[in-house]
């Protein structure tokens, strides 16, 4: 590995530089109520569809995807142990993060980091639409090596992303970034692509070729789409390097898509 590699993984910290939004909150009534009262939900969240000039590229590339992005609300339910004059004491962990609906029947493409392992006892995953629907969601499968997991919602008809050919790309492209960042709910960011086939292996995962690329993505925007200017869905965002300013980087979605079907099929 070449040292220019190896300077770009040691920025890379797992859990605040992939892209979740990680917090713990104690069960006391008193707290939970502050908390649904300073992070209350909006409810829809759907803009107004309007015919749009030829000239803007990137609203109607959004326009035509954010249906299919929909924001991952993860609950945990933990045991916290107390110390010698301690008791033990009941801890919720919360994660916020992005996905895409890649079928209409329901099934949603992430991060791994996002949702965690499959068959977790004591997590709860609600899924957001971008008309305020809420359901509630099962992880299919997850792989820790790659990332990337695959989400199940109950019902049919969904708006599934229509899929691009991240093999074409080339630097400087126009790109569009849309996801949940803070939770922020279908934030739309834009930029290019800046670099292709980006290398990163850290801490058990393996990013063989990534996409780069410059709209501003945080915190929430992990599982969330890079979309060309066609409206087509390039890229499941998933790192951001925080030295620096619009360095991000996608995983390509013909990989994703590769392992959401080895999920699909073997958990």
């Amino acid at each position: 590995m070449n040292k220019k590699i190896i300077a770009l993984i040691g920025v890379f910290i797992l859990g605040g530089l992939l892209l979740p939004r990680i917090h713990l909150t104690f069960t006391d009534p008193a707290v939970v109520a502050q908390t649904n009262v300073s992070h209350a939900s909006p409810e829809k969240q759907t803009a107004p569809v309007i015919d749009l000039p030829p000239e803007e590229v990137y609203a109607r590339a959004a326009q035509r995807l954010s249906k299919s992005v929909v924001n991952i609300d993860t609950t945990e339910q933990l045991l916290r142990r107390g110390g010698f004059f301690e008791e033990d004491q009941n801890v919720e962990r919360k994660n916020q993060g992005s996905g895409v609906i890649i079928e209409k029947s329901g099934y949603i493409l992430t991060n791994e980091h996002v949702v965690g392992k499959s068959h977790q006892s004591g997590k709860d995953i609600m899924v957001t639409l971008q008309d305020g629907r809420k359901i509630s969601g099962t992880i299919v499968g997850a792989d820790q090596t790659t990332d990337l997991a695959l989400v199940k919602i109950d019902g049919n008809d969904f708006p599934a992303a229509e899929i691009g050919n991240p093999k074409i790309l080339v630097p400087g492209q126009g790109a569009v970034a849309i996801g949940n960042p803070f939770g922020l709910k279908f934030t739309v960011t834009h930029g290019v692509i800046s670099a292709l086939g980006r290398p990163i292996s850290m801490e058990g995962r393996i990013y063989p070729d990534l996409i780069q690329h410059d709209a501003f993505i945080n915190p929430g925007n992990s599982g969330g789409a890079l979309v060309n200017l066609k409206g087509q869905l390039i890229g499941i965002n998933t790192l951001v390097d925080q030295r620096a300013q619009g360095i991000g980087f996608a995983i390509p979605i013909d990989t994703a898509l590769r392992v959401s079907d080895e999920l699909k099929k073997f958990g």
